[in-house]
């Protein structure tokens, strides 16, 4: 509960009661099973009462409004729980993202443009729409290049004059330089 903040007042002091209620089991259970009864009973009697908030108990209001609920979509529930996280970044103009103090490379067409970052366990999928544009593996250097983005990259600007072979020598020995920061 915060200070002047007499929204968040009924919300706190209904879960403490909650918990409250908890406490007289004291953690004396002997399995998983028995703590789900617990909770279940709990749970039964909570939605039994009457609500100081509707006035009413939230089973029969459950009943009344079951025929105009709109189904959950579990696609939608799982960005709640989810472990994955997704983020929006806008590319900058030297084809990078960035996510965690660390820039990541995408392709040169995508600058300017609001992609999405997916995170999942120790990677970083670049999505633009529905299309998986890069992956990156998360990492704590600076600059995180892939050699395809960083030829394009050099390709469409500085050093347009070079040979590829040339280029390509280039971009290797500065990409080892990068690895070395």
């Amino acid at each position: 509960c915060r200070p002047f903040r007499p929204q968040t007042k009924g919300k706190v002091e209904a879960l403490a009661r909650t918990v409250e209620r908890l406490m007289v089991f004291n953690y004396e259970f002997t399995d998983v099973q028995e703590l789900k009864q617990i909770i279940y009973e709990l749970m039964q009697d909570l939605n039994g009462s009457v609500s100081q908030a509707i006035h009413n108990k939230p089973t029969v209001l459950l009943k009344e409004e079951l025929p105009i609920l709109a189904p959950i979509h579990r696609l939608e529930l799982l960005s709640y729980v989810s472990r994955n996280k997704r983020l929006l970044r806008k590319v900058s103009m030297e084809s990078m993202v960035q996510y965690q103090n660390a820039k990541y490379s995408v392709p040169v067409k995508y600058i300017g443009k609001e992609v999405t970052l997916d995170i999942r366990r120790d990677n970083l999928f670049v999505w633009y729409g529905d299309k998986c544009i890069r992956t990156h593996p998360i990492s704590e250097k600076a600059l995180n290049y892939q050699r395809e983005d960083s030829l394009e990259i050099l390709r469409s600007d500085v050093f347009k004059y070079l040979e590829d072979e040339e280029l390509e020598r280039f971009v290797d020995d500065n990409l080892h330089a990068y690895d070395d920061l």
